[in-house]
């Protein structure tokens, strides 16, 4: 979160947007909520979300840190973090 909000925040409302957020990006755009539904989810306090599913694609990969240049000293971590695949873009804006 923004640290300049501080906890001026209510917790239910951030994981409500979260929620709403991964509903709004399924795969399948039949599942997905219309507009109607998206801001009556946000203006209501007594309706229940649906759970989004779960991710289409997802993999594991390892990240093997170099602790040491020297080749007897390198040591890897066999750690597994969960990530997934998506095509994103990112658009940059900067005044004139």
């Amino acid at each position: 979160l923004d640290p300049k909000l501080k906890e001026n925040y209510s917790e239910i409302e951030v994981v409500k947007c979260i929620q709403i957020g991964l509903l709004c990006v399924q795969e399948n755009p039949d599942i997905r909520p219309s507009m109607v539904s998206i801001v009556s989810y946000l203006s209501g306090n007594s309706i229940e979300l649906p759970s989004p599913y779960e991710p289409t694609f997802s993999m594991y990969h390892r990240v093997d840190p170099i602790v040491s240049n020297d080749s007897s000293s390198r040591q890897s971590a066999n750690n597994s973090i969960p990530s997934s695949i998506n095509e994103m873009s990112i658009s940059k804006f900067y005044p004139r």
